[in-house]
């Protein structure tokens, strides 16, 4: 497997856990409560308009397509902030009801604890009198004092009964708490401050975070291979192209006859040498240095320079037919 056959596996492995991530969030209200509605079913549609066209822009522009790259730009906006407006909503709306709950928890806590509070220092005082009431005996107050005793101490039971049913305080936005605390330490910030910017923003990061990943991670995937000779294999206009011209009958065997040859790109001795490897393996005749000439699209006076460094490296053999060197394979 290749360098670029890894790279293009992990970004298309790296795209489809991002888009994962993505769905996760905009359908996180379904997910919870079991109940589907027709909205959540267009949000993976939405999704995959959103992909698409992105990356349908590129193609459009270089197909010099002008009109449709802009409703391919149109279409990929609206597709990406209808999908960042729908996650920042479930998101906001998560935050919401989980804020609102910790809220009531920690209103009814704090209620509790002043009762309790109260309770207990009624008790206490209650205690007191009926140790100083009852220490010699059973005084005239002593039953009365008794019973306030037992009310005071069924209500501590109670207000402690109901704070343990509660659970511990709830804590709100903790995340943005201790952010805010370390920028408040780093840039000297009001705490307060740092915090309400977090909060604002907070909604925001796992959504752009997922859509970028998936965006750039699916356009790195699926993009085409435009540098010559990345899959490590010369292209085709520059060696197996010409082959097939010089073998079409329709071009007389000769891939000069065809004039879009001469405005192909000029070979690279590199490219040259693969072409000569090529004919060899093939058992196929090598042309003429003025075919050869048309065929790379470089001078006669090159053609022969690299057919002498060929001939150098033992791929070919020139002998002289006549007043003619005629090329063969080695």
């Amino acid at each position: 497997m290749t360098t670029s056959t890894t790279g293009r596996g992990l970004a298309l492995a790296a795209g489809l856990v991002a888009s994962a991530g993505a769905l996760a969030i905009l359908l996180q209200d379904a997910i919870r409560t079991n109940v589907w509605t027709l909205e959540h079913g267009l949000i993976p549609a939405l999704m995959i308009v959103q992909i698409f066209t992105s990356h349908l822009i590129g193609s459009a522009l270089s197909s010099r397509r002008w009109l449709s790259a802009a409703g391919f730009l149109v279409v990929a906006l609206a597709a990406t902030w209808g999908v960042l407006y729908t996650s920042v909503g479930k998101q906001s709306q998560v935050t919401a009801e989980v804020s609102a709950v910790a809220d009531d928890v920690n209103a009814r806590r704090a209620d509790l604890l002043k009762r309790l509070a109260a309770n207990q220092d009624m008790l206490d005082g209650a205690r007191t009198q009926l140790a100083a009431e009852c220490a010699s005996g059973k005084g005239k107050k002593c039953e009365g004092i008794t019973a306030t005793v037992k009310v005071y101490e069924d209500a501590v039971s109670g207000n402690t009964a109901a704070l343990a049913a509660l659970g511990p305080a709830r804590p709100v936005a903790v995340k943005a708490d201790k952010m805010a605390e370390l920028i408040a330490a780093l840039t000297g910030r009001e705490t307060a401050t740092a915090k309400s910017v977090l909060v604002l923003i907070e909604p925001f990061t796992y959504a752009v975070i997922f859509e970028g990943a998936a965006l750039v991670c699916f356009g790195f995937a699926f993009a085409r291979n435009s540098k010559p000779g990345a899959s490590g294999r010369l292209p085709e206009r520059q060696s197996e192209a010409p082959m097939k011209a010089a073998n079409d009958p329709g071009n007389g065997g000769n891939p000069g006859g065809n004039p879009g040859n001469r405005r192909r790109k000029p070979f690279a001795k590199a490219n040259a040498r693969a072409d000569v490897i090529d004919l060899v393996a093939r058992r196929q005749a090598i042309p003429s240095q003025e075919t050869l000439s048309d065929r790379w699209g470089v001078g006669k006076g090159t053609v022969s320079k690299w057919l002498a460094t060929f001939e150098t490296e033992g791929l070919i053999a020139r002998e002289t037919i006549g007043r003619c060197k005629a090329v063969i394979a080695a």
